[in-house]
């Protein structure tokens, strides 16, 4: 994407620094694919990091102490929600990408449960027209139906068209599997994927954490794994069938982990993301009746955490996504 070549005030506390003449002096230094990882210095020149080593005698550009900080490769996000437009009192494009900058992510993909929803040509433009200029890369993710509702499939081509590359109705899970069917053979047609929120919400209505021992205690309703379980294997088999491309979002659960592993054994084109709350929290975390833990899908048990972990270190999970709101 294309953006100015002025940078974005740094927020209240932040010094600016010109990247014309830089150094970071002790900094640890992580590139996956050079599989590279050590502490160093760095010097950057005009933009371009031109040393690792040493910091040069008489050096006189700015020096910063790199001890605590990390430089990698820009991170980029594959599941979050900017919520412009209709929700911009919980958050807007610009806010975000300010958010996702001092993060280190350099790109995002925000999901369409928007309102309205990011369901034609028009309203990717708008997205991407309100992104210009900022520090992050943004690429809008698509309705996969008119309005997120399940009923008629949203003209792909057009959105192929303004640069969708991924469909999703995050949020409201495709009921019908022959919508499904519809949507993923409209994908490979485009070369386009379909992330889908796996949930069968007959079985997940009223919910509202870990169906299991925790939630029994607490007399709160539960949603249960195989909520989970039996979407992410009838999506599975329709991306088998169709031969197309699917990419399961926010998979929390070890039977979840199973399937996606087995799938791509057998070739089938699945990718599948973990956010970091589901790496690192569990189900007890919610004996303080604290809403702030109550997230979708929900915090599920510490063995589903455990191999979690496991699936991401194994490359069964592609992808860490915050799915930031």
């Amino acid at each position: 994407m294309n953006r100015t070549t002025s940078m974005m005030d740094p927020p209240a506390g932040w010094k600016a620094y010109s990247t014309d003449k830089l150094a970071l002096g002790g900094v640890r230094v992580v590139d996956p694919s050079l599989k590279l990882d050590q502490r160093t210095d760095l010097v950057i020149r005009d933009g371009i990091i031109t040393r690792l080593g040493s910091i040069p005698d008489r050096w006189t550009g700015a020096v910063i102490d790199g001890s605590g900080l990390i430089v990698c490769p820009g991170l980029f996000d594959m599941h979050v929600h900017l919520r412009e437009p209709g929700f911009e009192h919980k958050e807007t494009i610009e806010s975000g990408c300010t958010a996702a900058a001092a993060g280190g992510f350099t790109g995002v993909a925000p999901m369409p449960n928007t309102n309205p929803a990011i369901d034609n040509a028009g309203l990717v433009r708008f997205v991407r027209d309100k992104a210009y200029g900022l520090p992050v890369d943004v690429h809008p993710v698509a309705a996969i139906s008119l309005g997120r509702r399940g009923a008629t499939l949203t003209e792909f081509s057009e959105l192929i068209e303004a640069g969708v590359t991924m469909f999703s109705d995050d949020g409201s899970p495709l009921a019908s599997a022959a919508l499904m069917r519809h949507a993923l053979e409209y994908a490979r047609m485009y070369g386009a994927v379909i992330c889908e929120h796996c949930e069968e919400q007959s079985l997940t209505a009223g919910g509202v954490m870990h169906e299991g021992a925790v939630s029994t205690r607490l007399g709160l309703p539960g949603w249960p794994s195989i909520g989970e379980e039996i979407a992410v294997e009838r999506n599975i088999a329709l991306a088998e069938f169709t031969r197309a491309r699917l990419h399961i979002a926010h998979a929390s659960t070890a039977r979840s982990l199973e399937l996606i592993r087995a799938a791509k054994d057998r070739g089938i084109q699945v990718t599948a993301e973990v956010t970091p709350h589901h790496l690192t929290l569990d189900c007890t975390i919610l004996s303080g009746f604290d809403s702030n833990y109550k997230v979708n899908p929900p915090l599920r048990t510490r063995r589903d955490v455990e191999l979690l972990i496991e699936g991401l270190a194994d490359g069964t999970i592609d992808a860490i996504a915050t799915d930031h709101a």
